[in-house]
Protein backbone atom coordinates (compact mmCIF):
# COMPACT_ATOMS: atom_id res chain seq x y z
CA UNK A 1 0.00 0.00 0.00
CA UNK A 2 1.13 3.60 -1.20
CA UNK A 3 -1.09 6.33 0.82
CA UNK A 4 -0.17 7.94 3.58
CA UNK A 5 -2.68 8.56 6.20
CA UNK A 6 -2.57 9.15 9.52
CA UNK A 7 -4.86 6.67 10.73
CA UNK A 8 -2.79 3.99 9.37
CA UNK A 9 0.26 5.22 11.63
CA UNK A 10 -1.77 4.41 14.65
CA UNK A 11 -3.19 2.03 16.23
CA UNK A 12 -5.04 3.52 19.16
CA UNK A 13 -8.62 2.01 19.09
CA UNK A 14 -10.06 5.31 20.18
CA UNK A 15 -8.69 7.37 17.13
CA UNK A 16 -8.82 4.23 15.11
CA UNK A 17 -12.70 4.27 16.31
CA UNK A 18 -12.78 8.32 14.84
CA UNK A 19 -11.70 7.31 11.49
CA UNK A 20 -14.00 4.88 10.91
CA UNK A 21 -16.68 6.82 11.71
CA UNK A 22 -15.54 9.66 10.04
CA UNK A 23 -15.39 7.15 6.66
CA UNK A 24 -18.71 5.93 6.14
CA UNK A 25 -20.28 7.64 3.24
CA UNK A 26 -17.69 10.04 3.53
CA UNK A 27 -14.62 10.92 0.75
CA UNK A 28 -11.43 10.40 2.16
CA UNK A 29 -10.27 13.57 0.89
CA UNK A 30 -12.37 15.42 3.77
CA UNK A 31 -12.24 13.45 5.78
CA UNK A 32 -8.44 14.10 5.69
CA UNK A 33 -8.71 17.48 6.59
CA UNK A 34 -10.99 16.84 9.59
CA UNK A 35 -9.65 14.02 11.61
CA UNK A 36 -6.76 15.91 13.41
CA UNK A 37 -8.69 18.73 13.59
CA UNK A 38 -11.24 16.66 15.70
CA UNK A 39 -8.22 15.02 17.39
CA UNK A 40 -6.85 18.16 18.82
CA UNK A 41 -10.18 19.41 20.03
CA UNK A 42 -11.29 16.02 21.43
CA UNK A 43 -8.12 13.52 22.02
CA UNK A 44 -9.09 11.14 24.14
CA UNK A 45 -12.39 8.66 24.50
CA UNK A 46 -12.93 10.57 27.85
CA UNK A 47 -12.48 13.94 26.23
CA UNK A 48 -15.55 13.05 23.81
CA UNK A 49 -17.24 11.24 26.29
CA UNK A 50 -18.05 14.25 28.65
CA UNK A 51 -18.37 16.96 25.87
CA UNK A 52 -21.34 18.72 25.45
CA UNK A 53 -23.95 17.70 22.76
CA UNK A 54 -23.76 20.63 21.26
CA UNK A 55 -19.99 20.92 20.94
CA UNK A 56 -19.62 17.37 19.45
CA UNK A 57 -21.61 18.38 16.37
CA UNK A 58 -20.06 21.96 16.12
CA UNK A 59 -16.69 19.70 15.93
CA UNK A 60 -18.34 18.03 13.15
CA UNK A 61 -19.12 20.95 10.87
CA UNK A 62 -18.24 20.00 7.27
CA UNK A 63 -18.18 16.06 7.39
CA UNK A 64 -22.69 15.49 7.20
CA UNK A 65 -24.15 13.02 8.15
CA UNK A 66 -24.55 14.76 11.85
CA UNK A 67 -25.44 11.68 13.26
CA UNK A 68 -22.45 10.01 13.36
CA UNK A 69 -20.73 12.55 15.54
CA UNK A 70 -23.79 11.45 18.38
CA UNK A 71 -23.37 7.89 17.74
CA UNK A 72 -19.51 8.43 17.86
CA UNK A 73 -19.90 10.09 21.43
CA UNK A 74 -22.40 6.99 22.59
CA UNK A 75 -20.17 4.77 21.49
CA UNK A 76 -17.13 5.99 23.32
CA UNK A 77 -19.68 6.60 26.84
CA UNK A 78 -20.78 2.99 26.45
CA UNK A 79 -17.11 1.98 26.19
CA UNK A 80 -16.24 3.85 29.31
CA UNK A 81 -19.39 3.13 31.37
CA UNK A 82 -20.10 -0.57 30.70
CA UNK A 83 -16.80 -2.03 29.51
CA UNK A 84 -14.41 -0.03 32.22
CA UNK A 85 -13.26 2.41 29.23
CA UNK A 86 -11.69 -0.86 27.34
CA UNK A 87 -12.32 -1.05 23.81
CA UNK A 88 -14.14 -4.53 22.69
CA UNK A 89 -11.94 -6.41 20.46
CA UNK A 90 -14.48 -9.29 19.49
CA UNK A 91 -17.43 -9.12 17.01
CA UNK A 92 -20.46 -10.04 19.25
CA UNK A 93 -19.50 -7.27 21.68
CA UNK A 94 -19.61 -4.90 19.19
CA UNK A 95 -23.18 -5.53 17.60
CA UNK A 96 -25.65 -3.23 19.03
CA UNK A 97 -23.43 -0.76 20.00
CA UNK A 98 -24.11 3.26 18.73
CA UNK A 99 -22.67 3.53 14.97
CA UNK A 100 -21.54 -0.15 14.61
CA UNK A 101 -22.57 -1.46 11.25
CA UNK A 102 -21.00 -4.94 9.90
CA UNK A 103 -18.71 -3.14 7.68
CA UNK A 104 -17.54 -0.68 10.49
CA UNK A 105 -17.15 -3.43 12.92
CA UNK A 106 -14.70 -5.36 10.35
CA UNK A 107 -12.59 -2.44 10.03
CA UNK A 108 -12.61 -1.34 13.85
CA UNK A 109 -11.67 -4.76 13.94
CA UNK A 110 -8.56 -4.98 11.11
CA UNK A 111 -7.03 -1.70 11.95
CA UNK A 112 -7.36 -1.32 16.14
CA UNK A 113 -6.83 -5.41 16.71
CA UNK A 114 -4.78 -6.64 13.52
CA UNK A 115 -7.17 -9.22 13.55
CA UNK A 116 -7.23 -12.07 10.39
CA UNK A 117 -10.64 -10.11 8.81
CA UNK A 118 -11.73 -8.58 5.96
CA UNK A 119 -12.58 -4.96 6.46
CA UNK A 120 -15.48 -4.45 4.68
CA UNK A 121 -14.49 -1.25 2.84
CA UNK A 122 -16.40 -0.81 -0.52
CA UNK A 123 -13.00 -1.28 -1.84
CA UNK A 124 -12.34 -4.61 -0.91
CA UNK A 125 -15.94 -5.80 -1.51
CA UNK A 126 -15.72 -4.53 -5.05
CA UNK A 127 -12.25 -6.25 -5.64
CA UNK A 128 -13.91 -9.30 -4.59
CA UNK A 129 -16.71 -9.30 -5.87
CA UNK A 130 -15.13 -8.79 -9.36
CA UNK A 131 -12.57 -11.75 -9.34
CA UNK A 132 -14.64 -14.44 -7.40
CA UNK A 133 -18.44 -13.30 -8.80
CA UNK A 134 -18.02 -10.82 -12.00
CA UNK A 135 -18.61 -7.46 -13.02
CA UNK A 136 -21.59 -6.12 -11.58
CA UNK A 137 -21.33 -5.34 -8.40
CA UNK A 138 -23.03 -4.68 -6.22
CA UNK A 139 -25.42 -7.87 -6.97
CA UNK A 140 -28.17 -8.64 -4.94
CA UNK A 141 -27.06 -12.36 -4.93
CA UNK A 142 -23.84 -12.09 -3.88
CA UNK A 143 -24.49 -10.91 -0.33
CA UNK A 144 -21.91 -9.11 2.40
CA UNK A 145 -21.94 -12.13 4.43
CA UNK A 146 -20.65 -14.38 0.95
CA UNK A 147 -17.98 -11.56 0.08
CA UNK A 148 -17.20 -11.62 4.11
CA UNK A 149 -16.14 -15.39 3.82
CA UNK A 150 -14.75 -15.18 0.25
CA UNK A 151 -12.30 -12.36 2.04
CA UNK A 152 -11.41 -13.83 4.86
CA UNK A 153 -9.64 -17.35 3.12
CA UNK A 154 -7.61 -14.97 1.59
CA UNK A 155 -6.01 -13.05 4.13
CA UNK A 156 -2.42 -14.25 5.36
CA UNK A 157 -2.01 -15.65 8.67
CA UNK A 158 -1.03 -12.92 11.27
CA UNK A 159 -1.59 -10.11 8.33
CA UNK A 160 -5.06 -8.91 8.73
CA UNK A 161 -3.28 -5.27 8.98
CA UNK A 162 -1.67 -5.63 6.35
CA UNK A 163 -3.93 -7.60 3.48
CA UNK A 164 -6.61 -4.97 4.34
CA UNK A 165 -4.32 -2.10 3.67
CA UNK A 166 -3.29 -2.87 0.61
CA UNK A 167 -6.33 -4.35 -0.76
CA UNK A 168 -7.79 -0.93 0.29
CA UNK A 169 -5.50 0.82 -1.71
CA UNK A 170 -5.51 -1.70 -4.28
CA UNK A 171 -9.31 -1.05 -5.27
CA UNK A 172 -9.15 2.60 -5.06
CA UNK A 173 -5.74 2.92 -7.53
CA UNK A 174 -6.44 0.14 -9.59
CA UNK A 175 -9.37 -1.67 -9.39
CA UNK A 176 -11.44 1.71 -9.45
CA UNK A 177 -15.12 1.80 -9.56
CA UNK A 178 -15.26 3.66 -12.67
CA UNK A 179 -12.53 2.81 -15.29
CA UNK A 180 -10.42 -0.07 -13.75
CA UNK A 181 -6.63 0.03 -15.00
CA UNK A 182 -7.04 -3.82 -15.56
CA UNK A 183 -3.23 -3.84 -17.41
CA UNK A 184 -1.78 -2.94 -14.56
CA UNK A 185 -3.94 -5.73 -12.49
CA UNK A 186 -1.91 -9.04 -10.99
CA UNK A 187 -5.44 -11.03 -10.96
CA UNK A 188 -6.64 -9.95 -14.36
CA UNK A 189 -5.55 -13.81 -15.60
CA UNK A 190 -8.30 -15.31 -12.81
CA UNK A 191 -10.63 -12.57 -12.77
CA UNK A 192 -14.41 -13.15 -13.52
CA UNK A 193 -14.81 -9.71 -14.42
CA UNK A 194 -12.45 -8.96 -17.02
CA UNK A 195 -13.44 -10.63 -20.24
CA UNK A 196 -16.39 -8.34 -19.66
CA UNK A 197 -15.06 -5.12 -17.59
CA UNK A 198 -14.19 -3.48 -21.04
CA UNK A 199 -18.16 -3.79 -22.84
CA UNK A 200 -19.44 -2.10 -19.06
CA UNK A 201 -20.37 1.48 -19.30
CA UNK A 202 -19.34 2.74 -16.03
CA UNK A 203 -20.70 6.45 -16.23
CA UNK A 204 -24.26 5.28 -15.87
CA UNK A 205 -25.15 5.59 -12.40
CA UNK A 206 -28.67 4.03 -10.64
CA UNK A 207 -30.25 7.37 -9.47
CA UNK A 208 -31.32 7.43 -5.87
CA UNK A 209 -34.80 7.62 -4.60
CA UNK A 210 -34.98 9.82 -1.48
CA UNK A 211 -37.48 11.67 0.21
CA UNK A 212 -38.16 14.61 -0.68
CA UNK A 213 -40.05 17.96 -0.77
CA UNK A 214 -42.44 18.60 -4.01
CA UNK A 215 -41.45 22.30 -4.28
CA UNK A 216 -37.78 22.31 -3.89
CA UNK A 217 -34.40 20.97 -5.74
CA UNK A 218 -33.10 19.18 -3.01
CA UNK A 219 -33.93 16.01 -1.36
CA UNK A 220 -34.71 16.20 2.74
CA UNK A 221 -31.59 14.95 3.17
CA UNK A 222 -29.43 18.21 2.36
CA UNK A 223 -31.89 20.23 4.33
CA UNK A 224 -31.27 18.25 7.41
CA UNK A 225 -28.01 19.30 6.89
CA UNK A 226 -28.30 23.11 6.13
CA UNK A 227 -30.71 22.89 9.57
CA UNK A 228 -27.96 21.97 11.05
CA UNK A 229 -25.42 24.05 9.54
CA UNK A 230 -27.45 27.22 10.29
CA UNK A 231 -27.45 26.31 14.35
CA UNK A 232 -24.22 25.71 14.35
CA UNK A 233 -23.33 29.62 14.49
CA UNK A 234 -26.59 30.66 16.18
CA UNK A 235 -27.59 29.86 19.92
CA UNK A 236 -31.42 29.32 18.72
CA UNK A 237 -33.72 30.10 16.00
CA UNK A 238 -37.24 30.27 15.18
CA UNK A 239 -38.93 27.79 12.61
CA UNK A 240 -39.70 30.35 10.04
CA UNK A 241 -36.06 32.06 10.41
CA UNK A 242 -34.40 28.51 9.71
CA UNK A 243 -36.72 27.73 6.70
CA UNK A 244 -35.55 30.87 5.04
CA UNK A 245 -31.70 30.11 5.75
CA UNK A 246 -32.14 26.71 4.43
CA UNK A 247 -34.32 27.44 0.98
CA UNK A 248 -34.92 30.96 -0.59
CA UNK A 249 -38.63 29.41 -1.75
CA UNK A 250 -39.41 28.35 1.68
CA UNK A 251 -42.89 29.74 2.18
CA UNK A 252 -45.00 29.51 5.45
CA UNK A 253 -47.23 26.89 4.13
CA UNK A 254 -43.89 24.89 3.97
CA UNK A 255 -43.96 24.92 7.86
CA UNK A 256 -45.10 21.97 7.95
CA UNK A 257 -42.60 20.28 5.97
CA UNK A 258 -39.64 21.83 7.84
CA UNK A 259 -41.64 20.79 11.30
CA UNK A 260 -41.57 17.17 10.50
CA UNK A 261 -37.78 17.64 9.58
CA UNK A 262 -36.91 19.44 12.48
CA UNK A 263 -38.86 16.34 14.93
CA UNK A 264 -36.93 13.93 13.07
CA UNK A 265 -33.98 15.48 13.87
CA UNK A 266 -34.95 16.07 17.25
CA UNK A 267 -35.34 12.02 17.70
CA UNK A 268 -32.01 11.43 16.35
CA UNK A 269 -30.79 13.44 19.20
CA UNK A 270 -29.50 16.49 17.17
CA UNK A 271 -31.66 19.34 17.70
CA UNK A 272 -33.44 20.22 21.13
CA UNK A 273 -37.00 22.43 20.75
CA UNK A 274 -38.56 24.99 22.97
CA UNK A 275 -42.15 26.66 23.24
CA UNK A 276 -42.33 29.29 25.00
CA UNK A 277 -46.44 29.45 23.74
CA UNK A 278 -45.89 32.59 21.81
CA UNK A 279 -42.51 30.99 19.35
CA UNK A 280 -41.36 27.72 18.55
CA UNK A 281 -37.10 27.94 19.19
CA UNK A 282 -34.81 25.13 17.71
CA UNK A 283 -31.08 24.89 18.79
CA UNK A 284 -28.69 21.77 19.19
CA UNK A 285 -28.85 19.54 21.58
Amino acid sequence: YRREMPWRKTRDPYRILVSEIMLQQTQVDRVLRKYPEFLRRFPTADSLAVAPVSDVIRAWQGMGYNRRALNLQKFVREVIHRHAGIFPDEPERLKGMPGMGPATIASFLAFAFGKDIPSLDTNIRRVIHRIYYGVNFPHEKVSIATLFDQGKKLIPAGKGWDWNQAMMDFGSLICKARRPLCAECPYQSSCLAYPEILSVDFSVRRAKREPKHPDFRFPDRIYRGRVVEHLRGDARARLDEIGKAIEPAFRERDLPWLRRLIDNLVRDGLLAVQDDGKSVFVSLA
